[in-house]
């Protein structure tokens, strides 16, 4: 048996004992977290090994040395792990899919799962949010009365983003809602960009008229409260704000937040239980 230490915690290596690895961009945060819930209620189902690389942003700018996280993923070879598990969603905010796709190829030595954006001839687990759009757009116009939409998008190369912002242009397109009535603005799910470019906004126009706002995560839907809070604009009389991810912070906030859940365990969860079938050779 090999130990590793590791923040000085041993963590136990049992010699023929088959390792998944798990690439993702940074391990703090929710996200990664609740991926990490997920595959590692998979490893120990199935009796896998779990091996986290925090690999960073893969074409990060060079003035914020985060590129050197990269680093790390040399360690990912078949010498080393049995399995990958990428997470494609939060590196394709600065990357195309060519790109990424090119870059999944340097790991064609073990087998791979993706969670996030769908590549050909990879595995992968990817979200279909458009129901739930289809359910809340459906309650805010025909019940509540909704007319004028904001979405909080974001500048992105991400799959995810795409879809879920089709998802809600197209649904109240569906119903009759237009474009002059919805505003459109480009952030990059961060709190403090989101609360700075509505303020631009209040600057510019003086008000806030909206019936229901559209975040494509829930740290965008939080700045969106409290901007609102700042200016006078109650929640949710005012103004409906929807985020997505069901984040802890959408519960404990005042007002709640209403949130898409998309269910980021069970997401890493079915991810571990396809490569475990994969790397014991079944299709």
């Amino acid at each position: 048996m090999t130990n590793l230490f590791f923040n000085d915690k041993i963590i136990s290596m049992e010699k023929g004992r088959k390792r998944i690895a798990l690439a993702v961009d940074v391990f703090v945060s929710e996200y990664s977290q609740f991926i990490i819930d997920g595959i590692r209620r998979g490893c120990e189902e199935f009796g896998y090994e779990l091996l986290i690389f925090t690999i960073g942003t893969i074409n990060d700018i060079q003035e914020t040395y985060a590129y050197q996280y990269l680093a790390i993923a040399a360690f990912i070879t078949k010498n080393n792990i049995d399995g990958l598990i990428f997470v494609s969603g939060t590196q394709m905010h600065n990357l195309t899919k060519a790109e990424l796709n090119s870059y999944l190829k340097t790991y064609k030595s073990v087998p791979i799962v993706n969670i996030s954006a769908p590549f050909s001839g990879i595995p992968s687990v990817v979200v279909e949010c458009e129901k739930a759009y289809k359910t809340i757009i459906e309650e805010l116009i025909t019940n509540q009365n909704c007319r004028r939409f904001g979405i909080l998008g974001v500048d992105s190369n991400s799959a995810e983003v795409k879809q879920r912002t089709k998802c809600i242009k197209s649904t109240l397109s569906e119903h009759d809602i237009p474009d002059s009535c919805v505003t459109y603005w480009k952030s990059d799910f961060e709190y403090s960009s989101t609360f700075a470019l509505l303020e631009d906004y209040w600057k510019k126009y003086k008000s806030f008229k909206f019936d229901a706002i559209f975040a494509l995560n829930d740290e965008m839907a939080a700045a969106c409260s409290d901007f609102c809070k700042l200016h006078k604009v109650k929640v949710p009389q005012d103004v409906t704000i929807i985020g997505f991810d069901d984040s802890n912070r959408a519960s404990c906030s005042s007002p709640s937040l209403t949130s898409v859940n998309q269910e980021i365990p069970e997401q890493g969860y079915q991810a571990c239980k396809l490569l475990c079938r994969i790397i014991d050779g079944n299709e």
